[in-house]
């Protein structure tokens, strides 16, 4: 949910050269800003229950794809993939507007939660272990426990990079290797995560994890799936089972929701990335791509202004929402503007990965 705008130009997969170039994509800021527009909605209804929740499941798979790919570039490109720099990127990218939002919200904070409980909400938020403590604890966290999704993501690419460089340094056999692991290992976090009672929606990163691990693996293996994405029902598929997935996801078989999420985003993202027709065309609509440009900002800011105003005025967050969704999008603009933007530009230069210094052959 929190990956910018990824060219993917000459990013082939780790087993083969075949797929064919790609350039920026502005369909998968439109497939992530329909994500975030449902998670948004998902934070609205209570207590009408609505599974706009898989909204986040989306984005875990396109972020595992996109980060992986990243990673597999780098390494065609380079011979190596440099862990500080990717470290100093995701930073650059993370914390600047996560830092403006806590700052800024800190007097409705205050007023809600008292200066000690800001301090601990904005320590657990800005220290990405939300999800770790809500899962050890059982206890919630006003107005930033949504940054659970956040955490999890910075845990599983603490990990990631470093297992991906370990596998690819390995004979030729270890990246199938550790693709099958990877793939063993999300399918048991999506299965597990399934299973009524599971509550998918909730923090505990073992059901939780399975869609980055898919988008990571989908990366792996661009070269198996290309040809068959290009079937025409492979979007209306993926489409339909996202529905499905927000119709189970708002019912009191929730759980299946999270196996439909991960299914219709892998069959969507395929079609969108290798595809064409319709449903490129609609995922390239204008506003939507511009939805998932900020969608980071976006998904910051909506929900602790909807708690804290809800809180205040004693209301539900559709009671507040004419005031927190505008305050919403008013303050993404601005802290993509006037934030995330003008860092990107000046440090993304400095920050790229360093071009191949060696002709040692990609693996």
């Amino acid at each position: 949910m929190i990956e910018p705008r990824v060219d993917l130009r000459a990013t082939p997969a780790p087993s083969a050269t075949r797929v064919a170039p790609l350039g920026y994509m502005p369909q998968l800021d439109g497939l992530r800003g329909a994500a975030v527009v449902l998670v948004i909605v998902h934070h609205v209804t209570p207590p009408v229950e609505f599974g706009g929740w898989i909204g986040v499941h989306v984005f875990f798979v396109l972020s595992g794809f996109l980060i992986t790919s990243l990673l597999v570039r780098e390494r065609a490109r380079t011979g190596r993939v440099d862990l500080v720099r990717f470290y100093l990127r995701r930073a650059l990218r993370l914390y600047p507007p996560l830092l403006t939002a806590i700052i800024v919200l800190a007097p409705l904070g205050i007023i809600v939660s008292g200066a000690v409980g800001y301090v601990k909400a904005s320590a657990l938020t800005a220290s990405y272990l939300m999800n770790l403590y809500t899962t050890f604890t059982g206890a919630g966290v006003q107005g930033w426990g949504h940054t659970w999704t956040l955490a999890l993501e910075e845990q599983f690419y603490l990990i990631w990079p470093v297992a991906f460089l370990v596998a690819f340094a390995g004979s030729r056999r270890s990246p199938r290797l550790a693709t099958g692991v990877l793939a063993a290992l999300a399918l048991a976090s999506v299965v597990v995560g399934s299973v009524p009672g599971a509550d998918p929606s909730g923090v505990n990163p073992l059901m939780s994890a399975g869609g980055l691990a898919v988008g990571c693996v989908m990366a792996l293996t661009r070269d198996a799936w290309s040809d068959a994405a290009r079937h025409r029902l492979v979007a209306p598929a993926g489409i339909a089972a996202l529905v499905g997935a927000v119709v189970v996801g708002g019912t009191h078989a929730a759980d299946a929701g999270l196996a439909l999420a991960v299914l219709g985003t892998v069959l969507v993202l395929a079609a969108l990335v290798e595809g064409g027709g319709r449903a490129v065309q609609a995922f390239s609509w204008a506003p939507l791509v511009y939805i998932g440009a900020i969608s980071y900002e976006l998904y910051l800011w909506h929900y602790p202004l909807l708690q804290y105003l809800t809180a205040i005025t004693g209301g539900t967050p559709a009671s507040v929402a004419w005031i927190a969704l505008p305050a919403t999008v008013v303050a993404a603009f601005l802290s993509h503007r006037f934030v995330s933007a003008p860092l990107n530009s000046r440090f993304k230069a400095r920050l790229a990965p360093a071009r191949r210094t060696t002709s040692t052959p990609l693996r």
